[in-house]
């Protein structure tokens, strides 16, 4: 069977998925990542982790939307739980990046997104991406078109 490689920015390879499985190819490590059926218990994961970070970042979250495949009822997709979180202040954010990453995330900055905060959780077995915006920014119905198109 022939493959067909698409290389992208950071220099990973996306090969064709098998059945249910896309294989990302990086230079220096191999990451295979397997879609799933959709399961009810990932907008309680969400409702959790949402929680947890509430309890941080307070009265500077606005609002909050679960986005992604994992978001999608009846689709395949990949099990990580992605966060769109709406905030007030982005510096306000900042100040906190040390209580999240004993939460376990990893903070990007913006990971190539101008104004968004990101943040990864997992290391190479992630389990959820945190995206955070200040209010009024475009990127924000952006993300959440993700989930209803």
């Amino acid at each position: 069977m022939k493959r067909t490689n698409i290389t992208f920015k950071r220099r990973l390879s996306l090969q064709p998925p098998f059945e249910s499985q896309l294989v990302l190819r990086d230079v220096k490590k191999m990451r295979i990542i397997e879609l799933e059926e959709h399961n009810e218990k990932w907008s309680k994961v969400f409702d959790n982790e949402v929680g947890v970070i509430k309890a941080i970042l307070k009265e500077n979250i606005v609002a909050a939307s679960h986005i992604g495949s994992t978001a999608i009822l009846g689709i395949r997709a990949k099990p990580v739980i992605d966060i769109l979180l709406e905030a007030r202040s982005l510096n306000e954010v900042d100040k906190h990046n040390k209580v999240l990453e004993e939460l376990g995330y990893e903070a990007k900055g913006e990971y190539g997104i101008k104004g968004r905060r990101f943040f990864q959780k997992g290391k190479n077995e992630r389990t959820h991406h945190l995206h955070i915006f200040e209010s009024g920014n475009p990127e924000i119905e952006r993300h959440r078109l993700y989930k209803t198109t």
